[in-house]
């Protein structure tokens, strides 16, 4: 069986990246707080904008210094991996605080896991016997010692800083080795060679810091909107050595309406794309054939035109690998068959 936070965990990453704390002024505090007492349902009575107010519009993050956020992230995933699948519904709730605004015009922020909840469950695809049920809260104190705790406890209370474009494009996370540093002292098998260590800060830095705001920002778009309303954009991540995944995505501005007096967007998104073979590399050992595969999702987002911020946000993705895997010395083959359903549910919650 493949690791589940191996191939799919990067893929999960790899497609939703194709997404000081100062003294607050009571501008910033207002700013935050107004789009965090709206929410999606407020939607519904907001006054529609006439189509031709919307052109020539412009979308972009805005994050101030001291504007903070708070977020649950609602995460159900069925991973099919040969015989079995492995059922997951997990929760994140985390806070983020704006802390300053490069030269370059990217953004800075805080980013800090409050609490984690995760249960997990194995199941036989052919007569259907749970082989396996886990439960994981970060409230409970239970099996302190436990290596999977350690892992999953790491991140909590632990603060990053992201560092994003006003297109919505992660360009630096910082102070992940400090949350690896936290885990390795506690387990007994941490990575202890430099490279495996790099290898696991970047993971986390993808799969985990990376991906919750990959889930919770769209790309937004360089100019101005045009008379469609519409745009797109296209990514390639590199899924380690041996895979790579082309994704496009194209979005869609549906409405706009005034909510306690804020332009609220309503946006919807197709996203498509691929799965390659990395060319050959000598440092890799194997090769990989990629039979078929195929990545597909969708989008519906709620989100402030004042700020770019996320107030409600509902994405589906499905994706599936066939390879086969040969290692070049043995010369034997292997067929890697995996495909993954999730569903996540972004809410902004009121500070």
């Amino acid at each position: 069986m493949v690791n589940r936070y191996g191939l799919i965990a990067l893929l999960t990453a790899a497609v939703l990246l194709s997404a000081c704390e100062g003294e607050k002024s009571v501008q910033e505090i207002s700013s935050a707080d107004s789009t965090a007492q709206i929410s999606a349902a407020d939607t519904a009575s907001g006054k529609v904008l006439e189509s031709e107010s919307l052109n020539n519009i412009k979308i972009a993050l805005k994050i101030d210094n001291g504007m903070k956020f708070r977020y649950r992230i609602r995460e159900w995933s069925d991973d099919v991996q040969d015989s079995i699948t492995v059922s997951t519904l997990a929760t994140h709730v985390y806070t983020k605080i704006g802390q300053a605004l490069r030269s370059d015009g990217a953004f800075q922020f805080s980013f800090r896991i409050d609490t984690v909840s995760i249960d997990m469950k194995v199941t036989n695809n052919s007569d259907k016997r749970i082989l396996n049920e886990t439960h994981f809260s970060s409230t409970d104190s239970a099996n302190p010692t436990e290596p999977t705790r350690i892992i999953q406890m790491g991140p909590v209370g632990e603060t990053v800083t992201v560092t994003i474009g006003s297109d919505g494009k992660i360009q630096e996370i910082g102070g992940v080795s400090l949350v690896f540093n936290k885990i390795a002292k506690k387990l007994p098998n941490a990575p202890a060679s430099d490279q495996a260590r790099m290898e696991a800060i970047r993971f986390l830095e993808s799969a985990l810091y990376g991906k919750f705001v990959g889930m919770e920002y769209l790309m937004f778009p360089q100019t101005n909107l045009d008379s469609t309303r519409s745009w797109t954009n296209s990514q390639l991540a590199n899924l380690g050595p041996l895979f790579s995944a082309e994704t496009t995505t194209a979005y869609k501005l549906v409405s706009v309406r005034i909510v306690k007096g804020r332009r609220i967007a309503t946006v919807e998104a197709d996203l498509a794309g691929t799965i390659r073979v990395n060319p050959p590399s000598p440092q890799v050992g194997v090769t990989a054939e990629i039979l078929k595969n195929s990545i597909r999702g969708k989008s519906h987002a709620v989100i402030d035109l004042e700020n770019g911020a996320t107030i409600a946000k509902v994405n589906t993705i499905s994706f599936s690998v066939t390879a086969n895997v040969m290692d070049p010395m043995s010369r034997q083959k292997r067929t890697l068959t995996q495909s993954n359903d999730t569903r996540y549910e972004v809410e902004l919650l009121p500070n």
